[in-house]
C-alpha cells in the first residue's frame, strides 16, 4: 500500500498551482532580467538614463573652466605646427613669403593661386601644360579639390573682411589652423559618445599633440590630410550627433 500512496501524492503535488515558493522565485529573476536590459544602455561605463551618471564631472568643471582649457587646447595645437615657420623661415630668415614645403603642397598651392584668380570655372576647366610634362594636365577632372576651394574660401573670406593676406600665407597656416578645428571636433565626438567634457577634453588634446598628426599639418605642409582629417571627424560627429 506504500507504494500507491507515494504515486497518488505525487499525482496530487503535479495537479497542484505553484507553490509561493515558485512564484517568489519568478520575481526574483525578473528583477535580473530588467537588469540585463538596464544594461544595454551603458556605454563605456555611462548609464545613459541617469543624468547624475551623464553629467558627473559637472560639478569639477564650470562651462568657463571648459572653454577656457579647450581654448589653450586649440591656441597649443596651433603653435606647435608653427614652431619651423617661426624658428627657420620668417623670423631668422627674414623671408617677405613663407615657405610651403615639398612638391606635392607646392602644386596644389599652384592650383589654389589659379583657382584665387580666375574662379572656379576656370580652374575646372584649366589645362596645366607644366604638369605632367609633355602630356599636361586636366587640373578640373584630376585632383580632389576639396583642399583649394577651402584655402581659396578662406582667401577671399579675410580680404572680403579687409585683412591683407596673399594666396601663399594662406596656404602654409590653412594645415594649423584646421589642427585647432581637429581638436575642437575631437571635443565634440568624445562628448557626444561618452556624455562627459572631461573624455572630450582629453580626446582634443590628444588630437592636438599626437605626432603622426602633426607631421602632415606643420605650416606650410599644404596637402589633403591638413583639411581631411578635421572633416573625417566632424562628420563623424554629426552622423553620430544625428
Amino acid at each position: 500500500m506504500a507504494p500507491k500512496s507515494k504515486s497518488k501524492r505525487a499525482a496530487a503535488a503535479a495537479e497542484e498551482p505553484d507553490s509561493p515558493h515558485t512564484a517568489s522565485e519568478h520575481q526574483q529573476h525578473a528583477p535580473s532580467m530588467e537588469k540585463q536590459a538596464d544594461s544595454d544602455r551603458v556605454v563605456f561605463g555611462v548609464d545613459l538614463d541617469d543624468p547624475r551618471d551623464v553629467e558627473d564631472d559637472a560639478h569639477v568643471l564650470a562651462p568657463i573652466a571648459k572653454y577656457a582649457i579647450l581654448g589653450m587646447i586649440c591656441l597649443m595645437s596651433f603653435a606647435i605646427r608653427l614652431f619651423a615657420v617661426v624658428r627657420y623661415e620668417s623670423v631668422r630668415l627674414g623671408l617677405g613669403e613663407l615657405v610651403i614645403h615639398e612638391f606635392d603642397p607646392y602644386f596644389n598651392y599652384r592650383t589654389t593661386k589659379y583657382l584665387a584668380s580666375e574662379g572656379f570655372l576656370e580652374f575646372l576647366d584649366w589645362f596645366d601644360d607644366r604638369a605632367w610634362y609633355p602630356l599636361g594636365r586636366i587640373i578640373g577632372g584630376t585632383i580632389y579639390p576639396g583642399l583649394m576651394y577651402t584655402a581659396a574660401l578662406v582667401y577671399w573670406v579675410l580680404n572680403l573682411l579687409n585683412i591683407s593676406i596673399n594666396v601663399r600665407n594662406t596656404c602654409v597656416f590653412l594645415a594649423p589652423l584646421f589642427a585647432a578645428n581637429t581638436a575642437v571636433a575631437s571635443y565634440l565626438l568624445t562628448k557626444e559618445v561618452t556624455k562627459r567634457s572631461s573624455a572630450g577634453l582629453m580626446a582634443a588634446a590628444f588630437a592636438g599633440i599626437v605626432p603622426s598628426y602633426i607631421s602632415r599639418s606643420v605650416g606650410g605642409s599644404y596637402d589633403n590630410e591638413g583639411v581631411a582629417i578635421f572633416a573625417l571627424i566632424f562628420v563623424f560627429y554629426l552622423w553620430i550627433k544625428a
